[in-house]
């Protein structure tokens, strides 16, 4: 309760983008609570998703033995590109993992292997600055699930509330 304001100001964030026609990008870990926060609900209906591992999409590795680390995170964007660009940078589980459990040694320090995967690989950082970087003339034009504006509108109390339509995850191309 005490990080809610952490929610209102991404929401506020979010809402400027949008009125801006300008993209918004917001990444968790997959399985954070974060996402299912009611608070939430509005820009979740505005926003795309695709899940990608880091141990493909980064080559995230202990650097004690080695090891890709499985961590998957969930991407929440406006950005149609970014989606078709991150699609398929799921783990096809043909290599061993580290477990996120326990701690290793980055330079000659012992820290939890969980706090050492809260970094993003450079190589996923360079991607990820890529993707926002890249100048599109005419610009990408800004997802938009119109779903949310109708259902937002009360015409009558007494009507039955609409079904909310889910939002779209990605996890391969279609």
């Amino acid at each position: 309760k005490e990080l809610l304001y952490q929610i209102a100001i991404c929401i506020v964030l979010f809402r400027y983008q949008l009125e801006n026609h300008r993209h918004f990008h917001w990444e968790q870990p997959r399985g954070s609570i974060m996402f299912k926060l009611p608070y939430l609900q509005e820009a979740l209906y505005y926003l795309l998703s695709v899940d990608v591992d880091l141990c493909t999409a980064g080559e995230l590795k202990d650097p004690e033995n080695g090891k890709l680390i499985k961590k998957t995170l969930t991407i929440m964007t406006t950005s149609n590109n970014m989606v078709r660009s991150l699609i398929g940078l799921r783990c096809n589980n043909l290599h061993e993992h580290q477990t996120v459990e326990g701690k290793t040694h980055v330079q000659g320090k012992a820290i939890n292997r969980s706090t050492f995967t809260e970094n993003y690989p450079r190589k996923f950082a360079r991607r990820l600055a890529m993707l926002m970087g890249k100048v599109q003339i005419p610009p990408e034009p800004v997802y938009r699930n119109e779903t949310w504006g109708v259902l937002a509108v009360e015409e009558h109390p007494e009507a039955p509330a609409p079904k909310r339509a889910r939002r779209e995850r990605y996890t391969s191309l279609k």
